[in-house]
């Protein structure tokens, strides 16, 4: 069985992409962007943007994904 992170975001972007009617966005903020744009784009989504910001030393991305 698939555990930790990627566990976590598969379930929580395989959820998102059935809950969104067709055209809707998806918004994450991660450390894991390689990760995440990975298994999104595995389960359909485009990714329409992407931004990298600074907090506390750490350079999360806010990724924008469509369905």
């Amino acid at each position: 069985p698939r555990t930790g992170v990627g566990r976590l975001y598969r379930t929580l972007a395989s959820e998102a992409y059935k809950t969104l009617n067709s055209n809707g966005k998806f918004i994450v903020i991660t450390l894991k962007s390689g990760l995440m744009k990975r298994i999104l784009k595995n389960l359909g989504f485009t990714i329409s943007e992407e931004r990298i910001t600074t907090h506390g030393g750490l350079h999360p991305h806010i990724i924008v994904a469509k369905k």
